[in-house]
């Protein structure tokens, strides 16, 4: 059973992009997630900015974003890295597209 709770393997692996301003966020969480054999973390990214133009270049599955950041917070780069996926409309796949932000204060 993988992080997900799904227990079907797949051949590929679930791509991932980390987007937060933070190095030790984004190497925790890379160790957290790449502990997970069906996980593949593909790139960091440290804004908004950069996240826009690695998800055109990498296509991630997964956007793992923090919401306070400098040059494009979070919120407002949201939709324009989904417009910049081209991942197809997931309503007629099994997997429901999810969109998850936390956050916390310093």
């Amino acid at each position: 059973m993988n992080c997900f709770g799904a227990t079907e393997k797949t051949s590929s692996k679930i791509s991932v992009l980390l987007v937060d301003d933070h190095t030790m966020v984004r190497q925790g969480l890379r160790a957290l997630l790449e502990a997970e054999e069906d996980l593949s973390v593909v790139g960091e990214a440290e804004n908004g900015r950069q996240a826009l133009q690695m998800v055109k270049r990498l296509q991630p599955d997964v956007v793992v974003m923090d919401i306070a950041m400098p040059a494009l917070n979070g919120l407002d780069s949201r939709p324009l890295v989904k417009s910049a996926s081209k991942i197809p409309n997931r309503k007629s796949s099994s997997s429901p597209p999810t969109t998850m932000m936390s956050m916390c204060s310093n």
